[in-house]
Parts: structure tokens; sequence; C-alpha cells
């Protein structure tokens, strides 16, 4: 090793009379540069050998640091080029982890699609053209839209906070695919009662009260009887079990009070064992051996044969599923001639928008509308015309 391997980069810089903001290090041919970006000291090297040639990139590095104090550019250091997707993909889950966030298994299977795609890429260097060839890969592959542009919203997450807060530039654009997959298929109050009936009995209130409510299943799920206050006759969903993040209260009266009341006989669970347990939840499905009380999760397979026995046909595409019952309840309140305001108070939609998604109609709402308007029409005295005659102007 040469003396000067040993030597410090100060004391290199002036042995060697450097311009200022330039060094050497140790066994590399190279000229390095020095300079503040974002009030932190960066070095990087300059790509050159000679001094001439270094002061001119670190001249050019100046004027750009120069231009981008007065917004005309952008600077990346090198530690920002270095970042990849897969890093910003794990920080939006460890954040929608600590934010609680009620979708993560969803969640994480589109992060894992950004990062099989994309994991490995440098965040800085994703540009408008990489995300379109990524949408038309999938696109090709059959994937849904809707799919696609969910695995879009967790990309763009990700690299939101980096490019505002680290790069201070704009993100390339994330344009979303349009969607149309608006299910309309729902069940007639015949075609309900006896999909119900074919259900196991542990499912069947709980799906019944989806037709009355129009509530989720995850909100069905949650129900504790905490939330019921049986003397009062009303039950409250918190906030935290609501996927819109509102609670809302519902009066139990009518085929609710009797489920209620059916699942307050139910509520206590004797084992093999012969221990009797008490369910914290409205709507259950036994206890495990280990005492643990059983919530009402995935019912797929049960609700495929139930369908089946019945003659309907099962799908999510084209068929139906326990999710139907939600627009069901929904469209039978609206038939039934409850405002919207409140159908929303107790589905738990937030935005209209929304909610229109689930209002269908067929021909025959559609008809019975035309008829109580026209029985309406006729049970009313005509009104008084406002359309005034003008007298005959007298003939000459």
């Amino acid at each position: 090793m040469t003396e000067l391997d040993t030597l410090d980069t100060p004391t290199l810089t002036k042995k060697e009379n450097l311009p200022t903001g330039l060094f050497r290090k140790p066994r590399s041919p190279f000229l390095y540069m020095r300079y503040t970006l974002h009030g932190r000291q960066v070095r990087e090297s300059t790509g050159c050998t000679t001094i001439k040639d270094a002061v001119k990139v670190y001249n050019a590095k100046q004027d750009e640091i120069a231009a981008a104090r007065i917004g005309k550019t952008t600077i990346i250091g090198p530690v920002e080029k270095s970042v990849i997707v897969s890093e910003l993909t794990a920080r939006y889950l460890k954040a929608c982890e600590l934010r609680n966030v009620r979708s993560m298994k969803a969640i994480r299977s589109n992060v894992k699609a950004v990062d099989a795609a994309l994991g490995s890429r440098k965040a800085a260097s994703i540009t408008d053209e990489t995300i379109t060839n990524w949408k038309l890969e999938q696109v090709k592959a059959g994937t849904a839209n809707s799919t696609i542009n969910h695995r879009l919203q967790s990309l763009k997450q990700s690299l939101e906070p980096f490019y505002r807060k680290v790069l201070r530039m704009e993100m390339p654009e994330i344009e979303k695919l349009p969607e149309h997959n608006t299910r309309e298929t729902f069940y007639s109050d015949e075609q309900a009662e006896g999909l119900i009936a074919a259900l196991p009995e542990d499912l069947q209130d709980f799906v019944r009260w989806s037709w009355y409510t129009g509530w989720r299943k995850g909100e069905i799920s949650s129900l504790a009887w905490d939330n019921v206050d049986r003397k009062a006759g009303e039950l409250r969903l918190s906030w935290r079990k609501s996927k819109s993040g509102r609670g809302r209260t519902i009066k139990l009266v009518g085929p609710l009070a009797e489920i209620i009341e059916r699942r307050w006989q139910a509520r206590s669970i004797k084992s093999e064992d012969g221990i009797t347990y008490t369910s914290p939840l409205v709507f259950h499905r036994g206890v495990k051996k280990s005492g643990q009380v059983i919530p009402v999760q995935d019912f797929d397979k049960a609700f495929r044969t139930a369908c089946e026995a019945v003659g309907i046909e099962y799908g999510r595409k084209t068929g139906h599923t326990a999710h139907c019952f939600r627009r069901t309840g929904i469209r039978s309140m609206r038939k039934a001639g409850v405002p919207e305001s409140v159908i929303m108070s107790i589905s738990g939609h937030q935005t209209a928008s929304v909610f229109k998604r689930y209002d269908i109609t067929d021909s025959e709402d559609t008809g019975y509308a035309i008829l109580a308007v026209d029985a309406k029409r006729k049970a009313q005295a005509p009104e008084p015309s406002n359309v005034l005659k003008f007298k005959l102007a007298a003939s000459k």
C-alpha cells in the first residue's frame, strides 16, 4: 500500500491541489465531487479521470442545482436513484398494517403482483411507458380491468410518498382502465326464501340479515352482542367494523327483531366435551375444541351447494353469490318506497354514486311505476288548466 492510499480525502485534495468540490478515493481512477442536495451532502463520481473533464461535470451539476432551487428542474441523487419499487411497496404494506386497514388480504395480493412485475425496477426510473406496458401485459394475460386497477392503486400509493417527499417531483401518471363490471344480479322473493332454506342452519339468519339490511358480509360477521341493546330494541354497528368508517344505528323491528331473538337463544354453545360457551358474536358457526367461537367467514362452498339445490346459477361474473343479497336488500327497500338517504343509512353506502350501482331495476319495476302513476292520475280530480283562452277578434 502506498502512502497516498492511506491519506484521507481532505489531505489528498490539498496535496493534489484539486479544485474545490472535487476529491479522489483511494484506489479509484475517477475523480469524485461533493455537493449539497436537499440539505444533505452528496458524494458522487464524476466518471472522469482528468481534472479538466471532472470540473466540467462538477460545474454542470452546480448549474443543475441552481436551476432546481428556482423550480426549473429536479435533481435525483445517487441514494434516491438506488431505491427499488419493492422497498416502497414494503413501506406501503407496513403503513396499511399500522392503520389497521380492513382489506389487507386484497392489498397483499395486489402488492405481490406489483413486485412480480416491477419490484426490482428503480423507483425513479418508472415512466408512463413502463406503466402502460405493464397494463398491456395484464390485459393480454386476461386479467380483469378491476383487478388491474386495484394493482395500479397499490403501485400509486407506494410511489406517491417517495416522489412527493424524497424526489420532490411529479410521479408518472397512473390512469386506471374503464370498468364495465357492474353486477346486476339479484334474487326474487321466491328465490331468496328457497335459497336461504337450502343453506345450513347456522348460515340462514346470517344471509337473511343481509337480505333485509343490505349489509356487507364482513359487517354482519363482526356484529357482537355489545352492539345490541335488546331492551331499547336497537343496535349500533361500530365505525371500526364498518367499511365506510362510519357507525350506524338500526331499529330492531319486525324480521330483524325476530332474527336477534333467535340468535340470542343460540348464543349458548355446547362443545363436544359438554362445556357450554357463550358467544360474544351475534352470528357464529359453533365453537372449536379450544373453546374459541367460530365466526362466519367465507362460505362459498355451502352457498354453491344451496344454489345448485334450488336451481340458481352460481358464479361471480354471470351467476349469483351471497353478495347479491346486498343488491336484493337495497332493491327491495327502494321498491317499498324507502327514501334513498334512509336506505344508505341502513346499508352503509357513503356516496350516492356507489349506491346507484346497487340500485338495480328491471322491466317489472318500470311497469309497476307506470301503472302506479296512471292509477294515481285517474284517482285524482283533473287539475285546472293555467292556459288562458283569447277572445276571438270581432269580425269587421
